[in-house]
């Protein structure tokens, strides 16, 4: 195109300089579709969107929608949303045909301009004679070089459309730019960690925080809340529904940033730290777990670095357990234990085999990752095993009721109907993400309302419990926090805080609170009687 009107030039810059009058206009209209074409894919995007948002909340709540009696309301709004979606695509589709028109008429206009001052040069005698075989070459070249336009017509409107379904996208990445929640590490792979926080041994500390949830500026979730939860302890937070406690799980997560106060860890801000590496220091039963894909799950687990490291722990697992099969009620754990030793040492050796294998191109790496996950999976089961046998306290039903969930393991599915089917309570769901929080090591655990979902009984909260106390006495530093609604699950732990409208208006002990005779000495009463 550019070679054409250097061309044209060369020939007679007189009538090409007239006909370069149009490259404006061309250029111009060309940006002005692009923007109106851009802003329709967007909104056409946008509604659909939202349609299938509304299509997606539906069959996911089947059952409260038709209860409410809903389905013709749910049923317009998706309706009105495809024919937003409809009426967006009947409007790009004509800004598309108009531009298309545009680039003809423009073609056929650089024909009538060149022809028409073309012969007015021609018929000049005060100007060089031009001849007829000039105007048609430099008219004919013009014309081309402006037809590649319409040759690159469906290429513009690929171009477009991206334009549009990339608005969110950008959107999104410019959210990293937010220095105080340092997302845009997340996405650096090769930064350096400044403030390595392998080893957090200090206290959790809320300083005069905060906070109201975007969506309800208006609404205080948190109001110079001053809260500490030390090292080597186990801390509660109770309160009726709203008073605050899963927000605080979500500000310490840095999944919001506080509106005014302090988060410390060790002393220092949390916003110091690296993002990454301060999310995996933290483990988190969340209030609604998702049981998605058992590998994905299994990939979390740290793995071990060299294969005498493998062989060193199985050896040391086999030992300890051995020591303890004489007594009757770890029975069943030692002979389930070492059988899983026996496969799982199997797979261990295999992966490392795998890796060789890998070298010489001779097996995929995804079966590598495969083989990795269940032997890894495995390995931290045992330790588990043994954690059992060493309570003395031990009993086969417990052992039976542990293995039992084991068991069911391989039914989860790939999360698209969030580990519903993996039992018929959903209890065991959140047993299963204590099963994977534990194995990494969390130097400070959470557990958002875990027991509160537990129904099959005491059996699977005794050893859920027992779980928890042994990982506690191997990890001394940790700091736990556990939010609860059912306040018989926190009578051990070493403080409870008493939440209301976002403050603490009590704290103490099991004990000490009771004694008191304040709000949660109401609430015990309160699920005692409806119990």
């Amino acid at each position: 195109m550019i070679f054409s009107i250097i061309i044209c030039f060369i020939l007679n810059w007189k009538l090409s300089l007239i006909m370069s009058c149009i490259i404006p206009t061309v250029v111009g209209s060309s940006l002005m579709f692009a923007k109106v074409i851009t802003k329709e894919t967007e909104e056409q995007l946008n509604t659909y969107s939202k349609a299938e948002q509304i299509a997606q909340e539906v069959f996911s709540s089947l059952r409260t929608v038709l209860s409410f009696n809903g389905r013709k309301y749910q049923q317009k709004q998706y309706e009105k949303e495809l024919k937003l979606n409809e009426w967006f695509t009947v409007r790009k589709d004509i800004a598309f045909g108009t531009f298309f028109g545009w680039l003809f008429f423009i073609n056929f206009l650089v024909y009538s301009i060149g022809f028409t001052f073309g012969s007015m040069l021609m018929s000049d005698e005060t100007h060089d004679t031009l001849t007829i075989s000039e105007i048609l070459i430099v008219v004919n070249m013009f014309a081309q070089a402006l037809g590649f336009l319409n040759a690159i017509g469906p290429f513009f409107q690929s171009i477009s459309e991206a334009q549009g379904a990339a608005v969110s996208v950008f959107r999104l990445i410019d959210e990293v730019h937010d220095e105080n929640l340092n997302e845009r590490e997340i996405l650096e792979e090769n930064i350096s960690d400044e403030k390595s926080i392998s080893n957090i041994n200090g206290d959790i500390e809320f300083d005069n925080v905060s906070f109201s949830y975007p969506s309800r500026e208006n609404a205080t979730a948190l109001n110079s809340l001053k809260l500490i939860a030390r090292a080597n302890q186990t801390t509660a937070l109770v309160g009726s529904s709203g008073c605050g406690k899963s927000t605080c799980v979500s500000l310490l997560l840095r999944h919001y940033k506080p509106s005014s106060g302090t988060i410390r860890i060790d002393g220092q801000s949390i916003t110091d730290y690296k993002i990454r590496q301060f999310r995996q220091n933290i483990g988190v039963v969340s209030q609604e777990p998702l049981a998605v894909e058992v590998l994905t799950n299994m990939r979390t687990v740290k793995q071990l670095s060299m294969e005498n490291e493998v062989l060193r722990q199985y050896s040391n697992m086999i030992d300890q357990v051995l020591k303890m099969s004489w007594r009757p009620d770890v029975l069943l754990a030692t002979i389930y234990g070492l059988y899983l030793m026996m496969e799982s040492l199997t797979l261990g050796l295999l992966y490392w085999r795998a890796l060789v294998l890998v070298e010489n191109n001779e097996l995929d790496m995804s079966n590598v990752v495969m083989i990795s996950a269940f032997a890894m999976f495995a390995l931290e089961s045992l330790k588990v095993v043994q954690m059992l046998a060493q309570r003395m306290g031990a009993s086969l039903a417990a052992a039976h009721a542990f293995f039992d969930l084991f068991d069911r393991i391989p039914t989860i599915d790939n999360g698209s109907n969030k580990g519903q089917e993996l039992t018929n309570f959903r209890g065991e769901t959140e047993f299963d993400q204590v099963k994977f929080v534990y194995p990494s090591r969390p130097t400070v655990l959470v557990l958002n309302k875990l027991q509160l979902s537990i129904k099959s009984g005491q059996r699977i909260a005794l050893v859920v419990q027992e779980t928890l106390d042994q990982a506690q006495i191997e990890h001394p530093s940790r700091t736990s926090i556990i939010i609860a609604h059912r306040l018989s699950t926190i009578r051990s732990c070493d403080l409870i805080h008493v939440l209301e409208m976002g403050r603490i208006v009590e704290s103490g002990t099991h004990t000490e609170l009771i004694q008191k005779h304040g709000i949660y000495y109401t609430m015990l009463n309160a699920q005692n009687n409806v119990q």
